[in-house]
C-alpha cells in the first residue's frame, strides 16, 4: 500500500509516456497555474485588470481558480472530478471569464 501512494498520478508531467501525452499534461499544467496565479495576483496577463470590476472581481478570481486547479491537477486529486469532467469544468469557468475580461478591457481602451 505505501508503493500504491507513491506512485505518481500522471506519469506524463514526470515525462513518462507518448510525447502527445506529455505535451498535453505539460500545457495543461501551466495554463493552469496561469489560471491560478492571475486569480491570486488580480490580473490576467495580455487581458487586464479584474481587480477594477468592482462586485465582479471576486466570483472572477474564484473561477479562475477553481478553474485553473481543475485543469492543472491531474486526475484532479484536490478537486472531487475525473480527468476529462475536471477539464470541462475548468474550462467552463475559465473560458467566460478570459472573454469578459478581453471584452470589458477593450471597451475601457475604446472610451
Amino acid at each position: 500500500s505505501d508503493a500504491a501512494r507513491q506512485r505518481p498520478e500522471h506519469p506524463a508531467l514526470l515525462f513518462k509516456g507518448d510525447a502527445s501525452e506529455i505535451l498535453l499534461a505539460v500545457v495543461r499544467a501551466l495554463f493552469g497555474t496561469f489560471c491560478v496565479a492571475s486569480a491570486l495576483q488580480g490580473h490576467i496577463a495580455g487581458l487586464g485588470d479584474i481587480r477594477a470590476r468592482g462586485g465582479a472581481e471576486w466570483p472572477i478570481r474564484v473561477a479562475l481558480l477553481v478553474g485553473g486547479l481543475a485543469i492543472a491537477v491531474p486526475g484532479s486529486t484536490l478537486l472531487p472530478w475525473s480527468g476529462t469532467t475536471a477539464d470541462i469544468v475548468g474550462a467552463a469557468l475559465v473560458v467566460p471569464v478570459m472573454v469578459y475580461t478581453a471584452l470589458l478591457g477593450r471597451r475601457t481602451i475604446a472610451a
